[in-house]
């Protein structure tokens, strides 16, 4: 997802608005399967460039899921799809912390 890595920009959104954002966020301790639960009160005018940045990483992954389609494959769920989005976007901010 980052195409620059001189860029300060993630899904087209700033670092600093992205890590501002998930800030606000909580996590569950995972479970026997390795699933964790993110829960945050995130005010909307700070949500929103996090927001942008998962549709935009979720659009690039079901682009890149469309050329491998296989008949006895079914499609992600939606579940599956937002925490794909948000597994990339935060190894993309871990990859580019300086």
């Amino acid at each position: 997802m980052v195409l620059d890595p001189d860029s300060n920009l993630i899904a087209g959104e700033t670092r600093a608005d992205l890590l501002l954002a998930l800030s606000y966020f909580q996590t569950t301790e995972p479970s026997q399967e390795g699933r964790m639960s993110f829960t945050g009160d995130v005010p909307g005018d700070v949500a929103l460039p996090l927001v942008r940045a998962l549709k935009r990483i979720e659009a690039q992954q079901l682009l890149r899921e469309a050329d491998l389609v296989d008949v006895g494959e079914g499609p992600r769920s939606l579940e599956e799809r937002q925490g794909a989005a948000l597994a990339e976007l935060i190894d993309s901010l871990a990859a580019t912390a300086g």
